[in-house]
């Protein structure tokens, strides 16, 4: 019955689609013999049903129907001919499936049949695999079945674009490394993402062969400085120091952050993130491919990354070279900064006196910065400059809480001298940007004289102590950064900081200005305790609805019939008037306790970016 209203050619395409299902069906769970009527549904007058029926006959591996599903592969619907080409892969997949328990061995036919669906599958790459993704991937499946590995790779060479791509598809599905004969032409980048994202070890050195900056591809060539990276000889080495050298700038940085992790790669690979890690190795073929080029790197547009390169790669021959650079004042100070911290880790020394006191008088802020860090307090040209550079914490902060911390390892009687005098600055001026420095220093020194100045200040009225040492001195980028960035506080969520209008579904007033409508501690007191000073229109209400459910959040709009609610999630939520049985006042929609996700240092810098909107 199901076999007549399926094959009949005055019958409704909607109930032969449905006959062709239970059809398959029957076959697959019953073990009832339908493969002839699906077969011959394969070239039925509906496209719908002509699919189906492909679909059922490679899922149940109906062999005889192999000619209908060939005929099929030229169907003008683009669906059932998707379906036939699947189906012939079904027919002939190279791991076993099962159906009913039990294995399904692929169909076997004759070699010239087999040769007859293959030129078929070739054509129906050629013809319609170009511009339908869903097409050629039906035909990449059909080629890895109905071909061997070689067979595939002599379509590198093939006119048809279409078919060298559906061809390497192929073989990338069969892991072979025949993958490398596409290493060429408009199938190269795509042969490289093969070899490296799927790790085809044995095509890697055909890879790594290429040569990167001939490479016009930027992922092909990626991939080509990785394969370089994972082979590991001195050649591969000097490679990726050339394409550092003369590469594109993306390139270039990639070819440096390689040639920097040769010995110590970590277990991730650096393109796809994929676990694979490298067995240890030696990094002296490394370290010398940059040496040769180490002074021109420093020169390039990649600096900063030959930089980090040396540091990981822990030569000091590479040393001189980053001290002649640290002594180009025309650099970039940031660059210096960073040669110089790199120069002290490579050479295993100490800054040198006389240098030390050289870079203190630096015109780059960063460079001095490092190089207080690391001169000897001791050595009186180094210790003479401490007590000025703290003075000067107005001008530098960073700089000058650098110098507090050096001033520490000296004698007490220099740092006692200098905390009492920078106290005394800190009452007459009421802020003092190392405010936290100075009271964590004058804690730890003790004494009758940095106790009773620190008594002294503790009793001026306003805030407590510890809070009126975060009124001052942070960093606006960094509390800017905190601000977006930090998951835990949620900043963004609630406030917007560019201007008014911003505000529109936040729960939170606008922050633009706000720098200017309240003092610093006025500031402090809204992150330390939001609800002492709710802002107009921002705190919550609780309402007890009708059914004696909860709502909460802050009353947008009222009117004699309607009250609208922004929760605090940012959606709007409408209640009648008469489902409100009673309301209360609630909270600041702004949580309490913010402030013990952050240090004293953040909350300083918090404070400080709030400061700058103005």
């Amino acid at each position: 019955m199901l076999s007549e209203l399926a094959l009949d050619p005055e019958g409704d395409g909607l109930a032969q689609l449905h006959a062709t299902w239970a059809l398959a069906v029957a076959q697959r769970r019953a073990g009832q013999s339908n493969s002839a009527v699906l077969g011959a549904l394969v070239t039925h007058r509906s496209a719908a049903v002509r699919a189906a029926a492909a679909r059922a006959v490679g899922e149940l591996r109906i062999g005889e129907a192999r000619a209908q599903l060939v005929r099929g592969l030229k169907d003008s619907d683009a669906r059932a001919a998707f379906e036939c080409a699947v189906a012939l892969a079904r027919l002939r997949r190279r791991d076993p499936l099962r159906a009913l328990g039990r294995p399904m061995a692929p169909a076997q036919p004759p070699a010239a049949d087999a040769q007859a669906v293959r030129a078929a599958l070739i054509e129906f790459a050629e013809l319609r695999a170009g511009n339908d993704a869903y097409l050629a991937h039906a035909a990449a499946l059909a080629l890895a079945a109905w071909s061997s590995d070689e067979e595939l790779a002599t379509h590198a060479g093939a006119a048809s674009s279409a078919l060298r791509r559906v061809a390497l598809e192929a073989l990338r599905r069969t892991r072979s490394p025949l993958v490398a004969r596409f290493l060429a032409g408009d199938t190269l980048a795509d042969a490289a993402r093969a070899i490296h994202d799927d790790a085809l070890e044995a095509a890697e050195p055909a890879l790594a062969k290429l040569d990167a900056l001939a490479t016009p591809d930027l992922a092909a060539a990626r991939r080509v400085l990785a394969a370089r990276w994972r082979r590991g000889d001195d050649e591969d080495a000097r490679s990726l120091t050339r394409a550092g050298l003369a590469g594109p700038p993306e390139l270039a940085r990639l070819a440096l952050a390689l040639l920097g992790a040769w010995a110590d790669s970590g277990p991730l690979d650096p393109i796809t993130g994929l676990w694979r890690p490298l067995p240890a190795r030696d990094a002296a073929p490394a370290r010398e491919a940059l040496l040769a080029h180490f002074e021109a790197l420093l020169s390039s547009a990649v600096a900063s990354q030959a930089i980090d390169a040396a540091r990981r790669l822990r030569g000091p021959e590479l040393a001189p070279s980053l001290l002649a650079f640290v002594s180009n004042a025309q650099r970039d100070g940031a660059l210096r900064a960073n040669a110089l911290e790199a120069w002290i880790e490579l050479s295993g020394a100490t800054l040198p006196a006389a240098l030390g006191a050289e870079l203190l008088e630096d015109p780059a802020p960063q460079v001095r910065r490092v190089a207080l860090a690391h001169a000897d307090p001791a050595d009186p040209r180094v210790a003479e400059r401490l007590a000025p550079l703290v003075r000067a914490c107005d001008e530098d902060a960073s700089l000058a809480r650098v110098a507090l911390a050096r001033l520490a390892a000296g004698p007490r009687e220099s740092r006692e001298a200098v905390l009492l005098v920078e106290m005394q600055r800190w009452r007459e001026r009421g802020e003092h940007p190392l405010a936290l420095e100075l009271i964590e220093l004058s804690r730890t020194l003790g004494g009758a004289p940095l106790e009773r100045a620190l008594a002294e200040l503790g009793a001026q009225p306003g805030p407590a102590l510890e809070e009126r040492a975060l009124l001052a001195g942070g960093d606006p980028a960094a509390g800017k950064q905190l601000f977006e960035q930090r998951a835990a506080l949620e900043c963004l969520r609630c406030h917007a900081t560019a201007r008014p209008g911003d505000s529109e579904g936040k729960v939170g007033p606008s922050l633009a200005g706000v720098g200017a409508r309240l003092a610093p501690a006025e500031l402090l007191e809204s992150i330390l305790r939001p609800n002492a000073s709710i802002a107009e229109s921002y705190g919550t209400v609780v309402l007890v609805l009708d059914d004696e459910s909860l709502a909460s959040g802050i009353v947008e709009r009222e009117d004699d019939s309607t009250l609208t609610l922004r929760t605090s999630d940012g959606e709007r939520r409408e209640l009648r008037q008469e489902w409100i049985e009673s309301r209360r006042v609630g909270l600041s929609a702004m949580p309490e306790g913010l402030a013990q996700r952050l240090t004293a240092p953040e909350l300083r810098d918090l404070v400080a970016y709030l400061r700058s909107l103005r």
